[in-house]
C-alpha cells in the first residue's frame, strides 16, 4: 500500500507540475491584443452647411455675407443668379478674397455711414405719409451741403447714382469729376423734383429718403413709381418701357423706381403684393391708381394720364 500511494502521489505531482507548464506556457490575451487607438468620429456638420441657405437668401443678405464674411467683390453681379454662383464659389473656397475682412479704413467707415443711412430711408417709411396732413414746403437745393454729402461717398456709391440718372462716368476719373456731375444733375432737377433726384424724361432709383420726399406734397407734377427687384424677370421686361414711358412724359410727370429688397419698408408701406407694381401718385403724395405686373409703354402712361 505504501508503494502504491507514494506511484499515486507521484502521479498527482506530475499531472499539476505538466498544467503549471501549459498555463505558463500559454500566451497571455492581452499580448495578444493589440491596442486600437481611439478616433473621435467627425461631426458631419460643417461650417457651410452651418450657413444660411442660399436659395432662401435675399439680395442684401448674399451681398452682405459676400462682403463681410468672405470679403469677396460682387461688383461685376448684376443679377440674384451671378450673386448666388458667387457666393457658392466663396462657400468653396474658389474665388480670391476668402481671408478675414481688413481691419476697418475710412472706406469702411463710410459704407457703414452710408448703411446707417439706408436704415433710416427704411425707418422714414415708417414715419412719412402720403397725405397732406399737416403743412408742406418744397426743399430748396443747397449746392453746398449736397457737395459736402456727396464728398464724403464711396466712389461706387457715386457711381451708382449717376447710373439710376443714366449719366455715363466711365470717362470720369477722378472722385470729384463724380460728385460735380452729380451736383450739376441735381441742381438742373431741382426745379423738377422736390428730392433733387429727379429729371425730367428719365427714370431715376429711388433710395427711401429720396421717395419720402417726393411724397411730402406741394409737387407740380403727379409721380409714377414702379415697385421692382432686381432678380424679377418681368421687373427687367418692363424697363426699357417705363424707360421709354419717362422720355414721351417729359416734364409733365416724375417717373422713379425703387428696389423692394434694398427698401423693404416701404414695399411693405405700399402694400405691394406683387411685382412689378406701378403706382402713381398725385401732386400731393396721395395714391391714385396702381396696376400690378408689367406693362408697355402706352399702359404705363395710361395710368397716370387722367392726373397730368
Amino acid at each position: 500500500m505504501d508503494r502504491l500511494s507514494f506511484v499515486c502521489a507521484m502521479l498527482i505531482v506530475a499531472r499539476s507540475n505538466t498544467s503549471s507548464f501549459l498555463l505558463s506556457a500559454a500566451p497571455r490575451s492581452h499580448v495578444q491584443q493589440q491596442h486600437v487607438p481611439y478616433i473621435p468620429k467627425m461631426s458631419t456638420t460643417n461650417n457651410e452647411e452651418s450657413l444660411q441657405d442660399i436659395s432662401t437668401m435675399r439680395l442684401r443678405e448674399i451681398q452682405t455675407e459676400l462682403r463681410d464674411m468672405w470679403n469677396v467683390s460682387y461688383a461685376d453681379c448684376f443679377d440674384k443668379e451671378s450673386l448666388t454662383k458667387r457666393l457658392r464659389d466663396a462657400r468653396a473656397g474658389l474665388v480670391q478674397g476668402s481671408a478675414p475682412a481688413p481691419s476697418p479704413t475710412t472706406d469702411d467707415k463710410t459704407d457703414e455711414n452710408e448703411t446707417a443711412a439706408r436704415e433710416s430711408d427704411d425707418s422714414s417709411a415708417g414715419t412719412s405719409s402720403t397725405s397732406t396732413s399737416g403743412e408742406k414746403t418744397k426743399k430748396k437745393f443747397n449746392r453746398d451741403d449736397m457737395d459736402a454729402e456727396l464728398s464724403n461717398m464711396r466712389v461706387s456709391a457715386l457711381r451708382e447714382m449717376l447710373g439710376a440718372r443714366n449719366i455715363r462716368w466711365a470717362n470720369m476719373i477722378e472722385k470729384r469729376d463724380l460728385v460735380v456731375a452729380l451736383l450739376d444733375a441735381m441742381e438742373a432737377s431741382a426745379g423738377f423734383s422736390i428730392s433733387g433726384a429727379l429729371t425730367p424724361g428719365e427714370v431715376a432709383d429711388l433710395t427711401g429718403e429720396q421717395l419720402a420726399s417726393e411724397l411730402s406734397g406741394d409737387a407740380d407734377t403727379p409721380l409714377l413709381l414702379d415697385v421692382y427687384a432686381v432678380w424679377c424677370g418681368p421687373c427687367q421686361m418692363m424697363a426699357p418701357h417705363l424707360a421709354a414711358a419717362a422720355a414721351e412724359l417729359g416734364a409733365k410727370c416724375r417717373v422713379a423706381k425703387i428696389d423692394s429688397d434694398k427698401y423693404g419698408a416701404w414695399a411693405s408701406k405700399l402694400r405691394v403684393g406683387g411685382l412689378p407694381t406701378v403706382i402713381a401718385f398725385d401732386g400731393n403724395g396721395n395714391e391714385v391708381n396702381r396696376q400690378e405686373g408689367a406693362l408697355m409703354k402706352d399702359g404705363l402712361i395710361q395710368i397716370v394720364s387722367d392726373y397730368l
